[in-house]
């Protein structure tokens, strides 16, 4: 470990025993301890500071936001709940039978835990829409109209699978039943992200793409109902049409670490903090006619942060220096 490496580190420790005695006076360690490498103080809901994460600079990585894909659609095709897989079974919107390719699919629950990050600051994010959408296990997404069906292998206008929207608590948290996706023609298996902003469902502070180790869990999956119908060949992360092209020091942390197995599902925790100058106006007091000064654009503006959890110690930091 660096000389400020380790500097570092110890005042990340005394901040967490004596933190009156470390936020006073780190202002004054820049070259001892620069801004990337310096401990995350973490918001209470009235302002003040209720603990700190200690941060290491190899485990955290500004991450770059990602294209939103030709499926996002619209905000009403999404299914309000926690549960993406809900949706498959006859009783989901747009169906007649259960769809053998969601609700036979692997099972993932993953918990995003938002924030909204100023300096070295993260203060819980309450009340911002997730959207969170996937493929199938064919490889086919909800929602699609005729018009793009053979993009998609099929026109499934009017179902919601795969495609739920719903509000962070009032810790920023939000868990959703998921599923593994399937893969297509020239991409991994792979989720899109989107935060909405709560005060105006049109505006977006960050898209981004979550990926999976496909040496780990491919070759199961191809052996396995519903995946092993896919006609197409696994892309490699390598020559997948999103993956090479975002920052070569950032995507590998992109790539969700997942705890469980085949038969009993998978879980994994996203732990993502948004530039506070991507929600001007918004406030989690705020009431519900107020506009948020966010962009709505495809692949939306505005960088991500993503941290690692490890173990049971969740560290989450931003790079401002890079802003």
């Amino acid at each position: 470990m660096s000389i400020r490496r380790s500097a570092c580190a110890a005042l990340a420790l005394l901040s967490v025993q004596q933190p009156s005695l470390v936020l006073a006076d780190i202002g004054h360690h820049d070259e001892l301890c620069p801004m990337e490498m310096r401990p995350l103080m973490l918001k209470s809901k009235d302002g003040s500071p209720d603990r700190r994460l200690s941060v290491d600079a190899d485990t955290v990585v500004l991450v770059p936001s990602a294209t939103q894909g030709p499926f996002f659609q619209t905000v009403d095709d999404y299914y309000e709940s926690t549960s993406l897989v809900e949706a498959g079974y006859s009783t989901g919107p747009g169906m007649t039978a259960d769809r053998a390719s969601v609700v036979d699919l692997v099972r993932l629950n993953i918990t995003f835990n938002v924030y909204s990050v100023s300096g070295n600051t993260a203060e819980e994010l309450e009340g911002a829409m997730l959207y969170f959408w996937g493929a199938d296990g064919l490889g086919r997404y909800s929602a699609v109209s005729q018009s793009q069906s053979s993009l998609n292998g099929e026109a499934t206008a009017g179902t919601k699978w795969m495609r739920s929207k719903y509000p962070t608590d009032s810790n920023g948290q939000v868990t959703m039943l998921a599923a593994i996706p399937g893969w297509y023609q020239g991409r991994v298996m792979h989720f899109h992200v989107r935060i909405g902003l709560p005060s105006d469902s049109t505006s977006f502070a960050i898209t981004t793409q979550l990926f999976f180790d496909q040496d780990e869990i491919g070759t199961a999956l191809k052996a396995r109902s519903p995946y092993s119908s896919i006609s197409v060949s696994m892309t490699s992360l390598e020559d997948d049409t999103v993956y090479p092209n975002m920052d070569s020091s950032t995507r590998d942390s992109m790539i969700l670490s997942l705890t469980g197995s085949m038969d009993a599902g998978y879980t994994a925790t996203f732990n993502l903090g948004i530039d506070s100058s991507n929600l001007d106006g918004y406030s989690s007091d705020s009431s519900s006619g107020a506009n948020a000064d966010a962009t709505a654009v495809a692949g939306a503006s505005g960088m991500a942060f993503l941290s690692i959890s490890i173990a049971s110690l969740t560290v989450l930091a931003s790079n401002m220096a890079m802003l």
